[in-house]
């Protein structure tokens, strides 16, 4: 379920609720009983940051590029023991 944001016209008190998005529920103000209206704000959207892998033991700066570093890991660790490459796409 998504988080809502309200806020209430008359006081400026904030809340956010965990709601359906079939839900039409208009909360009540816990200061002043007032009908509170809803924020309307930009969705979380998770960007990829470039970090050090410790796993992999070098700096990733996507998720593409970490498959990359995987698939070359994997295929030197293959060249070493002397068996067919395992790696598949996720």
């Amino acid at each position: 379920m998504p988080i809502y944001s309200f806020v209430c016209p008359s006081c400026g008190t904030m809340s956010e609720l965990f709601m359906s998005v079939a839900d039409y529920l208009i909360p009540a103000c816990m200061d002043c009983n007032c009908d509170m209206r809803r924020k309307y704000e930009p969705p979380a959207i998770h960007v990829f940051e470039e970090r050090h892998h410790a796993g992999l033991g070098e700096r990733v700066k996507s998720k593409q590029h970490m498959h990359e570093v995987m698939r070359r890991k994997e295929e030197e660790y293959y060249a070493r023991v002397g068996d067919t490459i395992k790696f598949q796409e996720p």
